[in-house]
């Protein structure tokens, strides 16, 4: 057995858009990124309801997003935490041989839009 120390890099960002704070939290999900994101592919959505939920897990295939300035490998998504009375979800993206991504997302509204 090997333990080795982590790397571990924190990013934060914040995006403003001018519309509803619901209609934006219910565009992070699975089946929705097709809406916005050029390229986006998923080829399993394990979900009882068909979109994001707690517990949803998906796959992406290697450059599922046409948007990325890297090409990226497989990826296994889970989604471990969702509450769409708060707007926030909690993403955890397994890209094997490459990185594991946490993914916090809050949408809250603000004047004229979303934050």
């Amino acid at each position: 057995m090997r333990i080795e120390k982590p790397y571990r890099r924190r990013q934060t960002a914040t995006i403003e858009v001018s519309a509803d704070p619901d209609d934006v939290f219910a565009l992070m999900c699975p089946v929705r990124e097709y809406e916005w994101e050029p390229g986006w592919e998923t080829n399993v959505i394990l979900s009882n309801s068909g979109l994001v939920e707690q517990d949803c897990i998906f796959t992406t295939p290697a450059g599922a997003s046409a948007g990325s300035d890297k090409e990226s490998g497989e990826a296994l998504w889970a989604t471990p935490f969702y509450d769409a009375d708060t707007r926030k979800l909690t993403m955890i993206k397994f890209t094997p041989g490459e990185c594991v991504t946490r993914l916090d997302i809050a949408v809250e509204g603000k004047e004229g839009g979303s934050r």
